[in-house]
């Protein structure tokens, strides 16, 4: 055996893979540029802005992942300088081989110290009528979602209904899984670790930052627009809760239809 060929052969590899991991980034940098900004021309109707843009390998190594520091997403113009959306940074996982192809593939989806605010008002306007209706997904575009994994980390959500006088808030919310991405709806099967959980109606504490922990099974139907829940196991403060139903986006509100 030829000890002096094989060191040759994988001294060779670990530099190709090391070279290709420092050059890759830039070498495909204007290409996934333009994936980014074709999906959010695809699928959002209002403002969507960040300050910068960085490839690495090195962020959620080993995969290549595109990070959008400090996003923002604008709510419609009824709600003024709100923002649907914020977050320290959104990171998206790429599949290497779809580099070389006619279509980027984003793989994963990472939300870092994110804001979300789902907001309905008095008018029934809401903060989340965001999203266009496609007919069909685009064959054409430089992009593709196959989303099958999610995290969110360290994030804060409200819910403010001004019709139905429910407020719902959560403060450092985690939660990680697998999602599965369509163009009819969105599937997610997670785990969450929200450490405080406030549920208000009208002037009654209905759940006061307590924390809240489980497996969170869901279903996003895209159009219309409503949350399926299914086989939700949680624990709210060490109690047992199991949240079955739906919620639908109404052209003038919200209806809920849970069991809990």
């Amino acid at each position: 055996m030829n000890y002096k060929k094989i060191t040759l052969y994988i001294a060779v590899v670990v530099l190709v893979t090391i070279s290709f991991v420092l050059i890759a980034p830039q070498l495909f940098k204007k290409q996934i540029e333009v994936a980014v900004k074709d999906v959010t021309k695809e699928f959002i109707t209002t403002p969507v802005s960040f300050t910068d843009l960085n490839i690495s390998f090195f962020k959620n190594f080993p995969q290549l992942s595109v990070s959008l520091q400090d996003l923002s997403i604008h709510a419609p113009k009824e709600f003024g300088e709100l923002k649907t959306v914020k977050s320290q940074s959104v990171d998206l996982g790429i599949d290497i081989l779809s580099l070389v192809s006619d279509q980027i593939q984003f793989t994963e989806l990472i939300i870092n110290e994110g804001d979300f605010n789902v907001v309905t008002d008095s008018l029934g306007n809401f903060s989340f009528a965001i999203f266009k209706t496609l007919d069909e997904p685009s064959t054409e575009s430089s992009f593709k979602l196959a989303l099958n994994k999610i995290k969110v980390k360290n994030t804060h959500v409200l819910y403010q209904d001004a019709t139905s006088k429910i407020k719902i808030e959560t403060n450092n919310t985690n939660i990680s899984g697998d999602v599965q991405v369509t163009d009819k709806y969105i599937n997610f099967e997670t785990e969450a670790d929200i450490h405080s959980l406030f549920f208000g109606l009208d002037k009654s504490v209905l759940v006061d930052h307590k924390p809240l922990k489980g497996t969170i099974n869901t279903k996003v139907n895209l159009d219309p627009i409503s949350v399926e829940f299914n086989e939700n196991k949680l624990l709210l403060a060490n109690l047992p809760l199991s949240i079955l139903g739906k919620v639908a986006m109404l052209e003038n509100g919200i209806d809920f239809d849970l069991n809990v």
